[in-house]
């Protein structure tokens, strides 16, 4: 709520796309630009009058012996897939090489199913793996 109301108070406007109820968006105060599904980002422009920061919010975990990997993943992966859909995709995969090109594959396939008439978001991922074991090298 408390980045809608930053948005807002900027003069900018925050709704879901009719063809995308699920994703709230940012858009310019006029028209039906550019629809940003995020309030956090760098490079957008056009939207920084408008409520967008570029400051992260951050969060803090610590680590322990359980976890295995870190994904670090853009919206277009997390969009279609799921916490779940993304640890099974990494932690399936035959060789940590190809951890991330087997989820952005899948995110991709996702997008295709999920919005057969749509567009494919920008798909991008970096699996970094926590201990030495070579397990599926």
């Amino acid at each position: 709520l408390g980045e809608s109301n930053r948005v807002i108070k900027c003069g900018g406007r925050v709704f879901a796309a009719e063809q995308d109820p699920d994703v709230k968006r940012i858009w310019m105060p006029e028209g039906d630009c550019p629809g940003l599904a995020m309030s956090r980002a760098f490079g957008d422009f056009c939207l920084k009058d408008y409520g967008l920061s570029s400051v992260p919010d951050l969060s803090y975990r610590k680590l322990t012996k359980q976890d295995e990997f870190i994904v670090l993943a853009s919206d277009g992966i997390w969009n279609v897939l799921s916490n779940e859909d993304v640890i099974n995709e990494v932690a399936s995969a035959p060789k940590r090489s190809l951890a991330a090109k087997l989820l952005v594959k899948r995110a991709v396939k996702a997008w295709k199913n999920k919005y057969p008439f749509y567009y494919v978001d920008d798909c991008s991922a970096i699996c970094l793996f926590l201990n030495d074991e070579q397990v599926n090298v």
